[in-house]
């Protein structure tokens, strides 16, 4: 869900809602966390409104930093030489790691 959301505000944010743009997508899995990273070409993102905005219970715009914040364990944003890119941490415990491949 979190990965969905940021894809999501990207092509709503930085590409101003052009789904035709590229997004970088990486994914790392291992033995103790899960690290997804996004880059994007688009405008950059206020780092204001990156941080979760107060909840209004009548606007349904504004809940997906919420969303990403409390699926993910850390979220880190950061303009770089290619692009704007987003890494999302999410740890895993020994319960959540299958060790026999089930």
């Amino acid at each position: 869900m979190a990965v969905d959301e940021a894809v999501a505000n990207i092509i709503r944010h930085a590409y101003k809602n052009r789904y035709d743009q590229e997004i970088e997508f990486n994914c790392r899995a291992g033995a103790d966390q899960l690290e997804f990273t996004l880059v994007d070409r688009g405008e950059p993102a206020d780092p204001a409104r990156i941080c979760a905005q107060p909840l209004d219970e009548v606007s349904l715009s504004g809940r997906g930093t919420h969303l990403i914040k409390a699926t993910m364990d850390e979220m880190h944003y950061e303009h770089i030489a290619r692009g704007n890119q987003l890494r999302l941490i999410k740890r895993l415990s020994a319960a959540d790691v299958n060790v026999d491949g089930d």
